[in-house]
């Protein structure tokens, strides 16, 4: 399922097998659905705030976002503050829904597979997950990991988990 703004992306692999036993078996279906939930909520923000631009005049859409801070200004319309404040509280729980599905492993083959496939469509679509994590060596990457680093590395470790349970390799 694609929003109509195009910022959430729930492949049709995903959604099929989301709704299977494998969902019950796999946590990573709970995030991948939260992801999508958090980015529709993001997308309804933005096109909010894209149409407020185009109705009031721009001495009353002074306030703004800039670097995660709200700055707002008095005299600005009560609409505009508002809808950037859910601009700002929909982007962070966007975020937030990222980490959780980053940190949350594949149990299954399906789990791996539907992961990978919404990580793909959604990245397919332009869209970026967060950046800047902490691998405790921030020395060699003072400005944070890619989430993607952790992303290849926590499938790779799920793939040989299932391989392990699967008698496929030895531990």
């Amino acid at each position: 399922m694609t929003s109509t703004s195009g910022r959430s992306v729930m492949t049709d692999a995903a959604a099929a097998v989301s709704g299977t036993a494998a969902s019950s078996v796999d946590a990573i279906f709970v995030p991948i659905e939260a992801h999508q939930r958090a980015e529709e909520e993001f997308s309804a923000a933005l096109r909010r705030l894209s149409g407020l631009e185009n109705e009031l005049p721009k001495e009353r859409r002074r306030s703004e976002i800039n670097m995660g801070l709200l700055a707002i200004v008095s005299e600005d319309d009560p609409m505009w503050v508002e809808v950037q404040k859910t601009v700002l509280a929909t982007h962070k729980t966007t975020g937030e829904a990222a980490t959780q599905l980053l940190n949350t492993r594949p149990t299954t083959l399906a789990g791996v597979v539907a992961v990978l496939r919404y990580a793909y469509d959604y990245e397919r679509h332009g869209l970026d997950f967060p950046g800047g994590y902490d691998d405790g060596d921030l020395s060699e990457c003072p400005g944070g990991v890619e989430w993607s680093v952790y992303f290849h590395r926590n499938l790779a470790q799920a793939i040989e988990t299932i391989m392990v349970q699967e008698g496929l390799i030895r531990a």
